[in-house]
């Protein structure tokens, strides 16, 4: 299997995170991934990746934040751009260019977010910190338990 990073770029990076205090003693984070992968026309073998994360706050536990019904769930999980609805945001997104002979689109996935998983465990440590929220740790391949959009 050959699979070669040539670079990453984080091409976007929003946040927002007024409230922080208020949600120092009981939070629920709901995070969103999305990954389009394309090829390029000169060269075949370099294909580049767009990944966009978003990571969602909310003050409450988890039991306390839950919706009342299925519809509402997926309504709100399309709605990723809708500020009003939560208490803080973290998006990032990135941009890899590689080069890989794997045609397996899950293998290929699989692959781009391990490469990627340090890049964002930082920028939410960063993130965490620079708003004033505890700071936490995601563990390994964290993604896998993650909602793709």
């Amino acid at each position: 299997m050959v699979f070669n990073i040539m670079d990453v770029k984080n091409s976007r990076l929003n946040y927002l995170c007024e409230l922080a205090e208020e949600l120092q003693d009981s939070i629920t984070v709901n995070m969103h991934f999305n990954v389009n992968i394309s090829e390029h026309i000169e060269d075949k073998e370099l294909k580049t990746a767009l990944i966009s994360f978003k990571l969602f706050l909310f003050k409450g536990k988890p039991e306390e934040t839950k919706f009342e019904d299925e519809d509402k769930e997926d309504e709100f999980s399309s709605e990723v751009e809708d500020r009003e609805k939560n208490d803080g945001y973290y998006i990032a997104d990135y941009k890899i260019w590689f080069r890989t002979d794997l045609e397996d689109r899950d293998k290929l996935e699989t692959e781009l977010l391990r490469h990627l998983e340090p890049y964002i465990k930082k920028g939410i440590l960063d993130f965490s910190v620079q708003v004033g929220l505890p700071t936490f740790s995601l563990p390994y391949e964290f993604w896998k338990n993650v909602k793709k959009l």
